[in-house]
């Protein structure tokens, strides 16, 4: 049984050695995503692309997300976000997940 302790998976290749290993995990199940300045700046310039301020975007959540959480997200300053929090963010800029991570492939099983 899972507790709610996090875990960190380790990966290994396949059986050949060959690639990337992978796991698949429904997205719904998600609850933390890990976050970097790479993703800080992609966020900046999606909410950018769309001419919104910090504060008109944490207007558009509805309380989900503040102004002063979007700052920490664009300058990297946090390890990891919600995925309720950047399903929020980004529903309100018109994108999603992969918007902000191009590697990760949705897909409906």
């Amino acid at each position: 049984m899972v507790n709610q302790e996090s875990y960190n998976v380790n990966i290994r290749k396949d059986k050949n050695g060959d690639g990337d290993g992978k796991i698949m995990v429904p997205y719904s199940r998600v609850l933390l995503i890990a976050w970097d300045k790479k993703a800080g700046t992609t966020l900046k310039s999606i909410r950018n692309s769309k001419k919104l301020s910090r504060r008109q975007l944490a207007e558009l959540t509805g309380g989900i997300v503040s102004e002063p959480t979007i700052i920490k997200l664009e300058f990297g300053a946090v390890e990891a976000v919600s995925r309720e929090k950047l399903d929020t963010l980004l529903s309100n800029l018109g994108c999603d997940v992969t918007s902000i991570f191009p590697s990760v492939v949705v897909k409906n099983f």
